[in-house]
């Protein structure tokens, strides 16, 4: 199958990397790829329920027009957050979008080793790649960034209360 993946280093817990990308509302200030995201249905904690649709607009470059999809989320936990979607039927063009947010390197507790990842499958899975691989892989690295400024703010924000 025809994979794009992106990793960022986070200087975040990944509770805290997990919250931002959680925050679905505040997806149109900050997300170049997910500019909209809404759960069908979430749990206490304000997750997406595993088996739930998912409406999303994502855009792949700013050159490119939003695309409505309703993927079915996989994976929502600690570690990952996962869905699959299609674009027509899925025999022609299906994705897993991937984000994994796993403990970093460091003793403390507090990076993150944030993988963004989609796994293109279907008929035409190697040509969409092939096609728009730059784009993607360009706003896939622009969303982390993001998720990477912002978790890291969240972070010095909390480090800053607990030291007073």
């Amino acid at each position: 199958m025809p994979l794009l993946v992106t990793t960022t280093p986070i200087a975040a817990p990944p509770r805290i990397v997990a919250a931002v990308l959680m925050d679905f509302a505040s997806f149109p200030q900050w997300n170049p790829l997910i500019r909209t995201m809404r759960a069908a249905e979430t749990s206490a904690g304000g997750r997406p329920v595993v088996g739930t649709r998912l409406e999303a607009n994502l855009q792949m470059s700013p050159k490119h027009a939003p695309m409505h999809i309703t993927p079915i989320v996989e994976c929502c936990n600690d570690q990952e957050f996962r869905w699959r979607g299609k674009v027509g039927h899925a025999s022609l063009l299906g994705a897993v979008h991937s984000f994994s947010y796993l403990p970093g390197d460091n003793a403390s507790g507090n990076s993150t080793h944030f993988v963004h990842s989609e796994d293109f499958r279907g008929l035409f899975g190697w040509l969409f790649l092939a096609v728009y691989k730059k784009p993607l892989h360009e706003t896939f690295s622009g969303m982390n960034e993001k998720l990477k400024e912002l978790a890291e703010q969240r972070f010095a924000e909390e480090v800053a209360v607990t030291a007073t």
